[in-house]
């Protein structure tokens, strides 16, 4: 996940390699392409520096409960709607 920064670790023992990643705070690049947004930056919030800032386990579960709702009820609507536009192609 770290591939963006292997030039600057070419030859180091990863024990070390992992202490750098860890001590100077890089994170992998979040592929936005393939992504959504809130969930880069759900991803981004459990990366704070700060263990006090980042999300509780319940916070993670409700945001991510929530966007499945959200996700389910959009595919409900476009299957309501392409039932509806199909009966009335037929009539």
């Amino acid at each position: 996940p770290y591939s963006e920064y292997s030039n600057r670790f070419v030859g180091m023992p990863d024990v070390l390699k992992d202490e750098a990643i860890a001590k100077e705070g890089l994170r992998p690049t979040i592929p936005m392409d393939r992504c959504e947004p809130w969930y880069a930056e759900l991803v981004k919030s459990c990366w704070d520096a700060a263990p006090e800032k980042r999300p509780t386990f319940d916070h993670i579960a409700s945001v991510i409960e929530q966007h499945i709702e959200e996700a389910d009820a959009a595919a409900a609507l476009s299957k309501q709607m392409s039932s509806q536009l199909s009966q009335s192609g037929s009539s």
